[in-house]
């Protein structure tokens, strides 16, 4: 940061909504137009709205459900990103739980994984007796099926 120091660079954080060239000089713009900074070289441009997405439409429904939600107003979701009933998160609403990466393609596939296995594991279904399941009739009782995670039928005695 010596450069810094010999005024020969300019750390700034300001909020820049347009940006014009003209002249051989960038002008960075303000929500109101207004010229913040004029400059012929910008080093790096970065950042995020630290808002949650949807806020608008999604605060009633957090409300009127009696979601969770931490202070900053994203969802507590567990790990397989369940945040109530029937209701599963992906993307930024994710990002308490995941990091991060819940924002790029591999976040949105490793949340795709979550929520299926989630699925997979806990939706069981009640067969009665003298249905079949994979061709197989079953014989006494009830039987249940855990879906779509490979495991065999298992039968009540």
């Amino acid at each position: 940061m010596n450069q810094v120091k010999q005024g020969l660079l300019r750390v700034m954080d300001l909020e820049v909504i347009s940006a014009v060239w003209r002249d051989g000089h960038i002008s960075l713009r303000d929500k109101n137009e207004k010229v913040i900074q004029q400059t012929g070289t910008i080093l790096l441009a970065t950042g995020f709205k630290s808002s949650m997405p949807g806020k608008d439409w999604l605060t009633p429904v957090i409300q009127s459900h009696g979601l969770r939600c931490a202070e900053c107003g994203y969802p507590i979701v567990s790990q397989s990103l369940h945040w109530g009933p029937g209701l599963y998160v992906t993307g930024a609403l994710a990002e308490l739980e995941m990091g991060p990466i819940s924002m790029n393609i591999s976040g949105a596939r490793q949340a795709a994984e979550r929520i299926v296995n989630s699925y997979r594991i806990n939706k069981i279904i009640m067969f009665k007796k003298g249905e079949y399941i994979n061709g197989e009739k079953i014989q006494g009782g009830k039987s249940t099926k855990t879906v779509g995670n490979g495991r065999k039928i298992c039968r009540n005695p």
